[in-house]
């Protein structure tokens, strides 16, 4: 992990560094908050108040995590332990939504994120790789089912069944999460006709762009931190840019 974020910030220092062709207005950009904006100090990840700040930056939309609680009800954080965020070493599929809502206020569910933001910002959301319980699928499909694919939310995953459990949508809702795996996760993308495919900016090379873009589908990469490296992924044809930096900075 040490060395991956040492590689990661590398890499983000010479792009930085790196004059760009600006032949695109930034403001076009389609900038999607990762968790929101936070520093898990003051304003912690996956909350409404990083959500909030993340519109009120201008982001375009938000990217954020579920797992569902032992009564099944999915809610929005990252890890399924809730000892990184808030210290205390509970699961949360261990606890009903009435038990962690008691102990964790700040974890939204994925109910209280719709309303919220509905209309206002795009729902990048990540399935987590977990033990899926037969009636996930119903549920999930009942939450999102207001909204519009595509145009209002994607539904997002390092784990390609994942989009099993809510397969009632068009297969340009899904959008596969390449991590060093990145052609066999394009090849699914392709062959499975997902909206396209997201992942590390120095990962998905100009080939991988190409045949996505040839076939009709979109490029997600992330995570841009400075307008250098944004102007080189509009210039790339990339249409949706994750960022942990705030957006009203880049």
């Amino acid at each position: 992990m040490f060395i991956d974020k040492l590689l990661c910030g590398i890499v983000d220092s010479y792009f930085a560094l790196r004059p760009q062709k600006h032949t695109h207005n930034k403001k076009i950009a389609k900038i999607v908050s990762h968790r929101g904006v936070h520093d898990n100090v003051t304003v912690f990840e996956n909350t409404i108040n990083a959500f909030d700040n993340a519109l009120n930056c201008g982001a375009w939309g938000i990217e954020l995590d579920i797992r569902f609680t032992k009564d099944s009800c999915p809610v929005v954080i990252h890890d399924n332990n809730c000892k990184r965020l808030f210290g205390e070493n509970v699961r949360v599929d261990a606890m009903t939504i009435t038990e962690l809502k008691e102990r964790f206020l700040l974890i939204p569910t994925l109910a209280e994120v719709i309303h919220q933001y509905e209309n206002k910002l795009h729902l990048m959301v990540e399935l987590k790789t977990e033990l899926y319980k037969d009636e996930f699928s119903k549920i999930l499909y009942e939450h999102f089912v207001s909204l519009r694919p595509c145009v209002d939310f994607h539904i997002l995953s390092l784990n390609c069944d994942m989009f099993n459990y809510v397969g009632k949508f068009p297969s340009a809702t899904f959008l596969p999460v390449a991590e060093k795996n990145v052609r066999h996760m394009s090849r699914r993308a392709l062959e499975n006709n997902y909206g396209g495919i997201t992942g590390h900016y120095f990962l998905l090379n100009q080939k991988i762009l190409k045949s996505h873009l040839a076939a009709g589908q979109s490029i997600g990469t992330g995570f841009i931190s400075s307008e250098n490296c944004l102007h080189r992924e509009l210039n790339r044809g990339v249409e949706w840019i994750f960022t942990n930096a705030n957006p009203a900075s880049l």
